[in-house]
């Protein structure tokens, strides 16, 4: 990776130079400015890592359009291999009668919003994949990257947690024991798949 003041001036100075051109160019092919812009980052990205081997004068601008060409082609690929499976999705599920789950009550949604957002960020993620997601906590574990066992103390501490602070908001909503009621009830630590 380059180094030092003359590099980051050079670099500089072709970002200056040409990000505009660069932007263009991939807007013109993609037609959407959010996948030009991450074109656009790709394309310099590229530039600072193989800053030395990129010709002086004129042609670093063609030498950026190669690059730039090689990314645009790859999310075109990209594009089209999401559109493919869009379509074969479509198609092999056509036939299935699905039923989506009630929504739940907006007011009971925003409340358990807030307070997932008082967990730190491990601990969130992992009441998603449970709750959410439907994983045991071995799998969650697997998702992520730690001990089954580390997931089950994350998991008691972060429900603990998510209790505690949803009693701090409607405390009128919830039973003592963490109990959410709005139509039936449903318990918090009922809330996660045990291992089978």
């Amino acid at each position: 990776m380059p180094a030092g003041d003359n590099d980051s001036e050079r670099f500089k100075a072709l970002y200056v130079a040409h990000s505009r051109e660069v932007f263009a160019y991939a807007l013109r092919r993609l037609r959407d400015a959010d996948t030009a812009a991450d074109v656009m980052a790709e394309v310099f990205t590229v530039a600072w890592r193989k800053l030395n081997a990129i010709p002086n004068g004129d042609s670093a601008k063609l030498w950026l359009f190669g690059v730039a060409r090689n990314v645009v082609r790859n999310q075109e690929r990209g594009i089209r291999r999401r559109t493919n499976l869009a379509a074969r999705l479509a198609t092999n599920f056509s036939g299935i009668d699905y039923e989506p789950d009630p929504a739940p009550e907006p007011a009971l949604v925003e409340l358990v919003r807030v307070a997932l957002e008082e967990l730190k960020e491990d601990e969130r993620e992992l009441m998603q994949l449970v709750m959410w997601d439907s994983l045991t906590p071995s799998q969650a574990a697997q998702v992520v990257g730690i001990p089954p066992g580390t997931v089950r103390t994350k998991l008691h501490k972060a429900r603990v947690k998510l209790r505690t602070a949803l009693m701090a908001q409607a405390p009128e909503r919830f039973f003592e024991n963490g109990h959410v009621y709005s139509g039936e009830t449903v318990s918090l630590s009922d809330t996660y798949k045990e291992e089978q």
